[in-house]
């Protein structure tokens, strides 16, 4: 199974391509503050002792713009910003110079920035980087074209600044971030579970239950985990700092692949359960026996992934999990309503229910193993 397979969706920006289409991290840790901070009154000392412009803003603001958590990100960011502050800053000199200020002028110089911007395979932050120079220097005014050649000359140095910044002491991935995630993630998977059997039968509700919501949420947890993991695997590129943990990728996203699917089968869980109780028609699974098959269900859950409040454990960690037990009463409770019910149509959604209930032990049996269920859960 090719590496990239596994994960290329979970990781946007693995490749070059990819990391121009990168967006700017925000402004981070305080560690982080601090390391701009350095690196863009340093591009300012350089570009002032060195560089002959009037102004010498724009190396901090083009080291400002791109030193980010790591060095891969800072190299697709600094390749958008540079690119677009050098071209934004060129071309509209040689605009302005040719055809002075005015209200037309300035424009039809903005619109031929945008239309650019357009053209660039670049995320939002890259393209709109040239229109901003534009104005910047629509705004200065005309000047020698000597004066504007080192202008972009500062935009180069303000760059150079920054991938330096990050590359000469860059920090560690943030494992601990995206292992913390992932132990909320499950955690919010299992809470969901204990409302559906706590909730289910207990005619204290109105149109919808609680868990509803709840189970909602859980698209929120997964993004989480997904954007650190993006940050975990950005981290590891061109970064000496980063050990082994690249080779761990595989097993990350295959935990993560495994959680998402579980929190979607979950979901839908939900959504059946809220739909069979308390609504005053007859329900062939009784809340008794759905709390006991989410008691076994969750038994199994922490083996395989950890309890509540406890460090995540990894797909392939535990080992194989023996889920004969919790199948062998998915099955026997399928055929008790046949059975006793009849195959009617009533039967329909406590069928279904059984039936998430059996991809969900699939699934915790999965992650257990560290097997794949389908090639298209990669």
């Amino acid at each position: 199974m090719a590496v990239d397979r596994l994960y290329s969706d979970l990781l946007p920006g693995e490749n070059f391509s990819g990391a121009l289409r990168m967006r700017p991290d925000g402004i981070g840790s305080y560690k982080h503050i601090a390391r701009v901070a350095i690196a863009a009154t340093i591009a300012w000392l350089i570009a002032t002792n060195l560089s002959q412009s009037t102004l010498g803003i724009f190396a901090p603001i083009t080291t400002l713009l791109v030193v980010q958590a790591s060095p891969w990100s800072t190299l697709g960011i600094s390749a958008q910003r540079i690119v677009g502050t050098g071209l934004g800053v060129l071309g509209a000199s040689i605009w302005v110079n040719l055809l002075g200020l005015s209200w037309w002028t300035f424009g039809v110089g903005v619109l031929i920035s945008l239309i650019i911007a357009r053209l660039l395979p670049f995320s939002v932050g890259g393209q709109i980087q040239i229109p901003i120079a534009v104005i910047f220097v629509l705004a200065i005014g005309p000047n020698s074209m000597e004066q504007d050649l080192w202008r972009v000359l500062d935009v180069g140095i303000g760059g150079v600044v920054g991938i330096a910044a990050v590359l000469i002491w860059p920090a560690k991935p943030p494992v601990a971030l995206f292992l913390n995630s992932m132990a909320k993630y499950r955690d919010e998977i299992y809470g969901v579970l204990k409302a559906i059997g706590n909730e289910s039968g207990t005619d204290l509700h109105g149109r919808v239950h609680d868990y509803i919501p709840q189970a909602r949420n859980l698209r929120d947890g997964g993004l989480q985990a997904r954007e650190q993991l993006t940050q975990v695997s950005q981290g590891t590129r061109v970064n000496l700092r980063a050990g082994n943990i690249r080779t761990q990728l595989p097993q990350f996203a295959l935990s993560l692949r495994r959680l998402l699917g579980f929190a979607i089968q979950v979901r839908g869980l939900a959504g059946v359960a809220d739909a069979l109780y308390d609504r005053r028609l007859p329900v062939a699974l009784t809340p008794e026996h759905l709390n006991e098959l989410i008691n076994s269900l969750l038994e199994q859950a922490h083996t395989v992934m950890g309890g509540p409040g406890e460090p995540i454990v990894l797909s392939g960690d535990a080992g194989a999990v023996d889920t004969s037990d919790l199948a062998g009463m998915i099955r026997d409770t399928a055929a008790n309503f046949v059975a006793e019910f009849g195959a009617v149509p009533s039967l329909l959604e406590a069928i279904a229910m059984l039936g998430r209930f059996d991809y969900l032990r699939s699934q915790v049996q999965a992650y257990g193993s560290g097997a794949h269920i389908f090639d298209e859960d990669l």
